[in-house]
């Protein structure tokens, strides 16, 4: 399917189009299914795509009713006459597609082989109480390496200066001992 990005009267446009033709909803829950169609449903909804699949169906079946070759007039209904099984075969089409988009917008909306919103919110919650725990481990662990480097840089530091003290010591007493010995 391809991603058009559609505007807010043409997804009202498209929800009373498919509303007429397969929900038939009435009063209120129009009104709320409606603006929920049009400003909250993304396009990665199932409910949004089934909703454009309908509507895509039903034009498709429109355009091929609308070809000469589909389609006859009044007044030529002699001429363009179509054979019955053809269009019984096309009927059926037709009807069995819309039929399993319906079954399909069906099994959104009663949650069958979906996950809730609560139950996803949940389980999103969960994840994100682990890997901050995770972090909190990770930093602590970093936290005790730092300190460990710290106390080793402390002692290397005393140390050197120690030596470096012996140095100076030594290297006086070689002085010393070369001034007294000449």
């Amino acid at each position: 399917m391809e991603s058009v990005k559609l505007s807010t009267s043409e997804k009202g446009d498209i929800f009373e189009y498919v509303n007429d033709l397969y929900l038939h909803l009435k009063g209120q829950k129009k009104k709320q299914t409606k603006q929920s169609f049009k400003t909250s449903w993304k396009e990665d909804n199932m409910c949004y795509i089934l909703f454009i699949a309908l509507n895509d169906a039903y034009d498709k079946w429109l355009q091929h009713e609308s070809n000469e070759e589909w389609i006859w007039e009044r007044d030529n209904i002699r001429e363009d006459k179509v054979s019955k099984k053809k269009h019984r075969r096309i009927v059926n089409m037709v009807s069995e597609r819309e039929y399993e988009l319906e079954e399909e917008l069906d099994k959104v909306k009663e949650g069958r082989g979906y996950m809730s919103q609560d139950t996803h919110n949940q389980e999103l919650n969960d994840m994100k109480q682990n890997y901050n725990l995770k972090i909190s481990e990770l930093q602590d662990q970093v936290q005790k390496y730092k300190n460990l480097e710290d106390g080793l840089r402390a002692k290397i530091k005393s140390q050197d200066e120690r030596f470096e003290g012996m140095k100076l010591y030594y290297e006086d007493q070689i002085k010393l001992l070369s001034v007294s010995s000449t």
